[in-house]
């Protein structure tokens, strides 16, 4: 179920502070809604655009502790594959999904990340589903439409 992710990323990252571990799981645009400390089942979802030819990086997930400190690479799953072009993870460091005055902010740490590449010379809307292990069991869903350009 989708959620009022303000809200709910203040709250699990209280929480998260409180048990010393947190996940994190966005969208590297540092636009688009993250969340911490998914519950399982959650489903989130966002639209990006890229132009034809190019490469969008267009999620990114790890699983760290409060004090920055990494936990490993969280179990991720391409779970329907885009019709249009290729996606691929890598393991990349990133920032984390955390808030502007966290400590964390700044902080590069070791994330996997998803790269989509449309088909050459597609142009329309493709779609890609995600399945991410979260760090306390269960998994968590994310769903990106991807509008490529000219």
């Amino acid at each position: 179920m989708t959620r009022d992710w303000k809200l709910r990323t203040a709250i699990a990252c209280f929480l998260g502070a409180l048990l010393s571990a947190c996940a994190t799981m966005k969208s590297p645009d540092g636009v688009t809604p993250g969340i911490a400390r998914p519950k399982d089942g959650d489903t989130v979802s966002w639209t990006r655009t890229v132009q034809t030819g190019n490469v969008l990086v267009t999620y990114q997930t790890t699983h760290m502790n409060t004090a920055c400190k990494f936990f490993g690479y969280p179990e991720v799953l391409l779970s329907v594959p885009p019709e249009h072009g290729t996606f691929t993870f890598t393991k990349a460091p990133a920032r984390p999904n955390v808030s502007k005055n966290s400590k964390c902010y700044k902080v590069k740490i070791p994330h996997v990340v998803g790269n989509y590449r449309p088909n050459p010379g597609f142009v329309g809307t493709d779609r890609v589903k995600i399945r991410s292990k979260l760090f306390d069991g269960g998994f968590a869903y994310v769903t990106i439409d991807i509008k490529v350009i000219n």
